[in-house]
């Protein structure tokens, strides 16, 4: 989108307007990107202090970054003529759908639609960008659907809801970046940096997730050239060659990384990343990008929102000598102006060629450091934050994915060596975790589940003990069971706990989960049941023929009910494989409130997903499988979407091995209940 400039004059504002009117007038038309006749100036106007008066709404902070513009705005009203009527004015022919919003009679609009108009205008006022199209265009055929008739039906309440609740998410975030820079200035340069990663995060960008298996990026060999020759350049004092090749090193896109701030001396930059010229070290704050990912939960693993990304030694030794040579640089851009140093001569075969300096040939350069990454290793996940692509991943990974810092570290110093960038900067203190707030340690986990088991141990039945003491070890047994099963399955949170009986048996190659309507398996997915898992079903089958007896004995025919919903289970009929026992030995389902409770209900309930997720991930295991134990379909990556159903089987049998092996490391164990061993 173009970038809103700041002239005041233009051939559309009359001369006879005061100096402020003008001022307001030129910054709103180019936030519009419009040029209406004088006589539609007054009504675009009013629209706009309209659309000002109802978003800010006495908000504290947009009042401080916005109310002088919209003192000029209302000031400006009072130089237009007062007896012109919004019904006499007609909107001009091929006006853009921005311009027929503003000329539309909003005194009587939806407040929601108003509001909604109103965060995208001061995002673009504040970013000094052009409001988004797109939206203004929704907006308008809400508003006039709005005029045909007085309620919106279903889907266009639903459209509007969306399009509020994410412009006023966007503003917000808007507003957080604003207040933590130094000027407006930094917050610009923040802003776009935050603007690409959430965009390339956002998109299923097919072309470079594709690239990881084609050649739609330069290889290796071509990287290794091109990386040689910057090195020449940039050693012989051309400054910019040591921008594109941080450019390279980090993934920021080339009309990014000129504008990256230089912590050096007593200039310490507080926005949302910066380039430590002593360390040689990047840091990029990632929280305003992955805000979304909740808050830290007890007994995760020690997480970090700041990714540190760590150059080249011989890049950050070339920072260090440009920086020393124009120590007045506050950004990368800066050393540009250096004077080329005393040795060089006059020999153009070390210089940048024409092709470096166009856009297209820098974005293909700094894009295929992350392909290349991807392509080698299998590793989306790490490649994805290593080189800041975002792209590689779908934003639903980033919610499971904790990606531990030194994997990051060791991938980027094993690249910068192939390709001749020579050994890394050694990055001190202790390595945390990038991503998922909510992954369990594996000691929290293990805790959880010993503290069922003692539970499960500690309230063992005799035969002649009480239907009491039977109903609360069968529950505690059961509780046992379901969480494992919801851990090893890696189940999404719900308030009823579905393992169908007809599929989570003992002899069972395959379980189906209810699950999100997606795969090729429509909501009913089928995972792979370890030995573990198989081990554990046949405990509980065998405890459910021994509670049958015992209930039998115990309530006699007011046993009726509870020993034919046993019967159905081992039956293998279409219910849920797993109940608990009311007070008086009836059976209810297992629900959410039942299973997560003691040690497990501070935990999230999809805290398997996280765990297994992050695991898979360290394990070295590729993006598509462990898109395949989450269930999600991303385009692309999945290798089931993209091989098609014949990697299918041969995804979960592996996965089931890894998963497996986790299990067993993290000490997790099947547990028995009532059987003839057990008395």
């Amino acid at each position: 989108m173009p970038t809103i400039g700041y002239s005041p004059g233009s051939e559309l504002i009359p001369q006879y307007y005061t100096k402020e009117s003008t001022d307001a007038i030129s910054r709103t038309l180019k936030a519009l990107d419009v040029r209406p006749p004088e006589i539609h100036l007054a009504h675009v106007m009013s629209t706009a202090d309209m659309l000002l008066r109802v978003s800010m709404d006495n908000n504290a902070s947009l009042e401080m970054h916005l109310s002088e513009y919209r003192r000029s705005v209302t000031s400006s009203l009072a130089a237009f003529d007062p007896n012109i009527s919004v019904e006499k004015l007609k909107t001009p022919a091929q006006a853009s759908s921005t311009l027929q919003f503003f000329l539309c009679d909003l005194r009587n609009a939806d407040m929601r639609i108003m509001k909604a108009a109103g965060n995208i205008f001061m995002i673009a006022l504040l970013r000094q960008k052009v409001v988004d199209q797109g939206v203004i265009e929704r907006l308008l055929a809400l508003h006039r659907a709005t005029e045909r008739s007085r309620e919106l039906n279903k889907e266009q309440y639903k459209k509007l809801g969306n399009l509020l609740r994410k412009s006023d998410l966007q503003l917000l975030r808007l507003i957080s970046l604003r207040d933590r820079a130094d000027n407006n200035k930094a917050f610009l340069v923040d802003a776009k940096l935050i603007s690409h990663l959430r965009a390339d995060l956002s998109s299923d960008h097919p072309a470079q997730q594709m690239a990881v298996d084609g050649r739609m990026y330069m290889g290796g060999e071509h990287l290794k050239m091109r990386i040689s020759t910057l090195m020449d350049s940039c050693g012989a004092g051309y400054w910019e060659s040591l921008t594109i090749l941080i450019g390279m090193c980090t993934g920021l896109p080339s009309r990014i990384v000129v504008d990256t701030p230089l912590k050096h001396g007593a200039h310490k930059p507080r926005g949302v990343f910066w380039l430590d010229v002593a360390q040689g070290v990047l840091y990029v704050e990632l929280q305003p990008v992955l805000d979304e990912l909740g808050k830290t939960i007890p007994g995760t693993r020690e997480h970090t929102s700041t990714l540190r990304l760590c150059l080249p030694q011989q890049l950050s030794r070339q920072l260090q000598e440009g920086v020393a040579q124009c120590p007045k640089a506050t950004k990368l851009g800066d050393l540009h102006s250096t004077t080329v140093k005393a040795e060089d001569t006059e020999s153009d075969d070390i210089r940048i060629t024409s092709t470096l300096d166009e856009i297209a040939d820098r974005a293909t350069l700094i894009r295929s450091m992350a392909v290349h990454v991807a392509r080698k290793s299998g590793q989306r996940a790490l490649a994805g934050y290593a080189f800041l692509a975002f792209g590689l991943l779908t934003q639903s990974d980033i919610h499971y994915i904790a990606v531990p810092e030194v994997a990051i570290w060791r991938l980027r110093a094993e690249v910068f060596e192939e390709l001749g960038l020579g050994p890394s900067v050694p990055q001190e203190g202790a390595s945390l975790h990038v991503g998922s707030k909510r992954c369990l340690t594996a000691t929290s986990v293990s805790s959880i589940f010993e503290e069922l088991e003692t539970q499960v141990e500690n309230s063992r039945v005799q035969r002649r003990s009480s239907l009491q003491a039977l109903v609360v070890f069968h529950n505690t047994f059961a509780r046992y069971v379901c969480l494992l099963l919801h851990f090893a399955a890696g189940a999404r949170r719900t308030n009823v706990v579905h393992f169908t009986a007809s599929s989570w048996f003992a002899g069972s190659m395959f379980g189906y989960l209810d699950d999100k309507d997606t795969g090729v398996a429509s909501s009913r997915t089928p995972l792979h049941i370890g030995p573990m898992t198989h081990l554990q079903l046949e405990h509980w089958e065998a405890h459910l023929s021994s509670l049958a007896v015992r209930l039998g004995n115990l309530v006699g025919v007011r046993s009726k009910a509870a020993t034919a919903h046993i019967q159905a289970i081992l039956d293998k009929q279409d219910i849920p494989a797993i109940f608990v026992l009311s007070d008086d030995g009836t059976p209810r389902p297992m629900t959410s409130s039942d299973l997560f409770v003691g040690r497990a209900e501070a935990i999230n309930q999809d805290f398997g997903r996280h765990f297994f997720a992050t695991e898979l991930c360290e394990k070295n295991a590729s993006l598509a499988d462990i898109q395949g134990f989450l269930r999600h379909q991303g385009k692309y990556i999945n290798a089931q979407c993209a091989l098609g159903h014949e990697t299918h089987v041969a995804r979960m049998r592996r996965l089931s091995k890894q998963c497996e092996e986790i299990m067993r490391c993290t000490g997790l164990h099947a547990v028995q209940g009532l059987s003839k061993g057990k008395k």
